[in-house]
């Protein structure tokens, strides 16, 4: 159960970096 909480979470935090990343490169593309 630990390990399927970790995994979950895991993808949680993948996703919501991959959200900042993408934001962050559309403000860089913006700004430039």
């Amino acid at each position: 159960m630990k390990r399927e909480e970790n995994f979950w979470i895991n993808i949680a935090v993948c996703s919501s970096l991959t959200r900042v990343n993408l934001v962050a490169k559309g403000w860089t593309y913006e700004s430039k």
